[in-house]
């Protein structure tokens, strides 16, 4: 209160123009390093997601080595008839429904016998 009285009104302005630039250039800062810290952990998160697709990949190939009884491959078709394409967390409730077969092994044979 005391700053407003002792300012002549140019200077008020002034005044509030440099701490409205200081804003900006503090709110622009704050974007920008905001933008950086997203880009940089969408970079990580897709990084991840490859990673996990890779190692994914690897468990598929030693999976497939498993072999599979009649009654597993008995339940994998009745799986796959009770839970049909475009089913949410097909492979999931595909494994659940096998029970001693996860939801990477149960794709794996599907594809492969496929093939």
């Amino acid at each position: 209160e005391e700053i407003c009285n002792e300012l002549q009104q140019i200077e008020l302005n002034t005044f509030a123009e440099a701490l409205e630039s200081t804003a900006e250039q503090e709110i622009e800062r704050a974007i920008r390093s905001e933008k950086a810290r997203l880009l940089a952990r969408a970079s990580e998160d897709q990084a991840r997601r490859a990673a996990e697709r890779a190692n994914g990949l690897s468990k598929t190939k030693k999976t497939e080595e498993v072999p599979w009884t009649e009654e597993e491959k008995s339940m994998l078709s009745k799986a796959l008839a009770k839970f049909p394409g475009g089913t949410r967390d097909r492979w999931e409730r595909v494994a659940e429904f096998v029970q001693t077969k996860n939801a990477a092994q149960c794709l794996a044979k599907v594809n492969s016998s496929k093939t």
